[in-house]
């Protein structure tokens, strides 16, 4: 709607001669600058709207549109003859003031606006200042600090102002992104805006608009700067100096500055992320000018910081010294932190390598108990030592450090596979029909026989993972439980498990290991090299043996081997929803990864690159059928061509002559008539120790991470698989959304509230703050009880107990961004006053405010 309209139409209100003809002579300007052609009178009658610039222009416009009523505007500038002013209405030229503009626009007195460009605004946005006001309480009357707080919620650039309570940074952000390009009256309003909603926080903004191209970026990479700790020189203020220096500062506490300023800056370098690098990186070169060294790494926001402690805990964490959580929490809340994720989890999974090399175990002379172990204990860290192996394949830092503790890793799992291997020797068949394991051969009796006599549980989906080692099987598991996967989901869980140990017979073949595992006994076949079996041999094999399983005769059953997934695993899903009471599926997935050549690529098996796994799941899973997991065999990754032994076309096993020595890393065992064949058979146990060609990874030996496997049943809205102590850092809970959530990733030590370090010679806060204790709520006079809300009592019990308190303490006790407690308090301080109390400040060295309560307590 055009603002002319009700101005023009309040003027001709009281306009009588217009009715007969006449004409009517208004002062042209604010609220005219579109009008109308005509306007319709309330007799009935339509004027004519005409603006002139000359006193020939409107004798003309009055001759042309006789004897119609004319509405004309004339200039300020323009004098007109005394016959022309005699004629008018009312005998003069009719002028509206500012305030008077406004009043017609809104329909309510306005008073006090003298400001011509901020009237012009509210003239643009007069109907969406009237509807604001008409959705309230209508006020009486309107002056400028009520126009502009209106204007604030109505013009679109401003409407996040007001509600950036709490979140100014964003502000700041979208500042240095993009610097706002606004008009002066657009700029005066936020900077009054900002000012006086949003405290001494609010004014260090808007001094930040008075030059919004530069000053925000000074505020990040000065601020920078002055999150180190201790005293600073002014030099490292640069231009922000001005909000510390009381001759110029907008702030009513400029001694608290450098907290406002660094807190937004922390809050505006997360938010900017990678964004931020350019600014942080100034700032990392002004500081090694203006900042010693030693304070220089104490920021939480310098890059250079954030290097010296990074480079400094992988060196301890490459030697196989603990660090401490917190130095990793530092790390992980360092606004760098957030362009250098890779890197802190490979910082983390150090760490938990380290934990596990520092872990007391038992030492066990039995070869099943450390079978056992390794499911529950040692493949987490084969795991984990594969993450690490993962990340350095993309990350240029800490390569050394990291490979120093792959090393130690390395080491101590050789040293217990040897021990393994050694007990092997001594007691393989008391190890592989051990009561604590499963041995595959009697799997399919000890676990799927027994379980299909439990209530609802006939029909069993056996799922084999060809070449699934343990570590491989807990990352499936992981990303098995993925939402995005949406397997077995259930009010939001995932897929959990029961988990127990396998044991896969010598040698840990395909032909072997898969022939007992279908069988239900150890094959008496001749052993078959990997090279020579392929998929033709289990064609020809597993379903018969499959067949002539003992445990299984009776039961309708059903097995999917590589070639009959061919189809997408249609066939098997059908089968999977039918009433089959077995139905098994080999996937090959993982052994033909480990069966390839490319040794260069840090490889980590997808669970959505297993043709046909994931609609199986859901199928079985959704038919009601119960899953069980399990692999025929697991692997020994590949580490080094150095480890070679020599040639054969068995890598991990060898067949030796009557006088013929054992190749080294490997160890002969007499598996008795548990063998396929007779005669000496050697096995290796140093993990990556292979004859023949290169692979990305080999098996057929007796390493644990070879012969152990897992058997899970998976299940819905269960408990995932326990991780060890030494994962999770002394025990605690291991809160981390799964691993595919971010694939190659590490996986972050569990989110804690950031907790900034207080400034020197403050008392270290003991974490978590408790509310006072009662009997210091007790000394609170009754007066202050009454009248005070529960937080502000907890305040000044706080300081009737500790007598001093910093801003800083008196924030994280509160719960409050430190720039908003003096806000706070100030507050409180007026409600005390009031009551013959008081809060006493002092500014400390480091320029943050120090506070002690001053009046009566209970009893006195």
């Amino acid at each position: 709607m055009s603002a002319a309209l009700p101005l023009l139409q309040t003027l001709t209100q009281s306009a009588t001669g217009l009715h007969g003809g006449g004409y009517l002579l208004v002062q042209d300007g604010e609220g005219f600058t579109s009008t109308p052609e005509t306007l319709e009178l309330r007799t009935g009658a339509s004027a004519r709207v005409v603006r002139v610039d000359s006193e020939l222009g409107l004798r003309h416009a009055l001759w042309k549109h006789a004897p119609a009523p004319v509405i004309a505007l004339v200039p300020e500038s323009l004098s007109l003859p005394a016959d022309l002013l005699l004629g008018a209405e009312r005998r003069r030229v009719h002028t509206l003031t500012g305030d008077e503009v406004l009043t017609a626009l809104l329909g309510t007195r306005v008073t006090g606006v003298d400001d011509a460009e901020l009237r012009k605004l509210a003239i643009d946005h007069a109907e969406a200042i009237q509807n604001l006001l008409n959705a309230r309480t209508t006020p009486t009357v309107i002056d400028r600090g009520l126009l502009e707080r209106t204007l604030v919620e109505v013009v679109a650039e401003l409407q996040d102002l007001r509600a950036a309570d709490g979140h100014l940074s964003e502000l700041l952000t979208r500042w240095i992104l993009a610097p706002p390009a606004w008009t002066p009256v657009l700029q005066r309003l936020a900077s009054s805006t900002l000012s006086q909603h949003h405290g001494d926080a609010g004014r260090v903004l808007a001094w930040a608009l008075e030059d919004p191209t530069t000053r925000p970026q000074a505020l990040l990479v000065h601020g920078a700067l002055l999150s180190v700790e201790g005293d600073v020189a002014q030099s490292a203020w640069g231009p922000v100096w001005a909000l510390r220096d009381p001759k110029t500062s907008p702030l009513r506490a400029p001694a608290v500055a450098r907290a406002f300023v660094v807190e937004l800056a922390s809050e505006t370098a997360r938010s900017l992320e990678h964004a931020a690098l350019p600014l942080l990186q100034h700032a990392d070169t002004l500081a090694r000018t203006l900042l010693p060294g030693r304070q220089l790494q104490s920021s939480p926001l310098l890059p250079l910081a954030f290097e010296e402690r990074a480079h400094g805990v992988a060196a301890r964490l490459g030697s196989g010294q603990p660090v401490d959580r917190d130095d990793l929490r530092a790390l992980r809340s360092h606004a760098y932190a957030t362009t250098e994720s890779r890197r802190l989890d490979l910082l983390d999974d150090m760490a938990r390598l380290v934990r596990y090399l520092r872990h007391p175990r038992d030492d066990s002379a039995d070869a099943a108990a450390i079978a056992l172990a390794y499911l529950q204990d040692h493949a987490h860290a084969d795991r984990c030592a594969r993450r690490v192996e993962r990340a350095l394949a993309s990350t240029p830092a800490h390569q050394a450090d990291a490979r120093a503790l792959l090393d130690q890793i390395q080491a101590a799992r050789d040293a217990l596979n040897h021990t393994y291997a050694d007990l092997l020797a001594r007691s393989y068949q008391a190890t592989l029909f051990s009561h604590d394991l499963v041995a595959l051969q009697n799997l399919t009796r000890d676990v799927v026989a027994e379980r299909r006599t439990e209530p609802d549980c006939e029909r069993v989906f056996l799922l084999v993972l060809d070449g699934c080692s343990v570590p491989v099987f807990l990352d499936l598991l992981d990303q098995l439980a993925a939402p995005a996967f949406k397997v077995g989901l259930e009010g939001g869980s995932g897929l959990s498990l029961r988990l127990g140990a396998g044991l896969s017979p010598l040698p840990t073949i395909t032909s072997h290991a898969r022939g007992a595992l279908f069988l239900g006994a150890i094959p008496k076949d001749p052993f078959v090299a990997e090279t020579v079996w392929r998929e033709d041999g289990e064609r020809l094999t597993d379903p018969a043996r499959f067949k002539q399983n003992p445990t299984l005769q009776g039961a309708s059953r059903a097995l999917f081997l590589k070639g009959d997934l061919a189809d997408g695993g249609l066939a098997l899903r059908t089968a999977l929803q039918a009433d089959k009471e077995v139905v098994a599926a080999v996937f090959n997935a993982v052994d033909d990864r480990i069966g390839s050549h490319d040794t260069g690529a840090a490889w980590r098996m997808q669970v959505e690159d297993i043709t046909g796994l994931l609609p199986a799941l859901n199928a079985a899973l959704g038919s009601g059928r119960k899953v069980l997991l399990t692999a025929d065999h697991g692997h020994s990754p590949f580490r080094s061509k150095d480890l070679r032994v020599g040639p054969g076309a068995t890598p991990r096993y060898a067949r030796l002559g009557d006088d013929e020595p054992v190749p080294e890393g490997f160890i002969e065992v007499d598996c008795g008539d548990l063998a396929g064949e007779p005669g000496r058979t050697a096995f290796a146990w140093c993990s990556g120790v292979y004859r023949g060609q290169i692979q990305v990874g080999f098996h057929g030996g007796c390493s644990l991470e070879e012969m152990v496997v897992p058997v899970a049943w998976l299940t819905r809205n269960g408990q995932p698989a326990d991780r060890p102590g030494w994962w999770r850092d002394a025990g605690g809970p291991d809160v981390r959304g799964p691993e595919v959530q971010r694939p190659g990733a590490g996986e972050p030590e569990p989110p804690e509230p950031e907790v900034r370090d207080p400034a020197p010679g403050a008392p270290p806060p003991e974490l978590p703050f408790d509310s006072p204790p009662p009997v210091a709520l007790g000394r609170l006079p009754q007066v202050l009880r009454e009248h005070l809300d529960p937080s502000q009592q907890e305040v000044v019990a706080w300081l009737i107990v500790e007598g001093k308190m910093r801003t800083s303490i008196l924030a994280r006790r509160l719960g409050k961004p430190a720039f908003r407690t003096p806000g706070f308090l100030n507050k409180l301080n007026r409600s005390l006053t009031a009551h013959g109390a008081r809060l006493v400040s002092e500014e400390l060295p480091d320029l943050e405010l120090q506070w002690r309560y001053e009046g009566p307590e209970e009893g006195e």
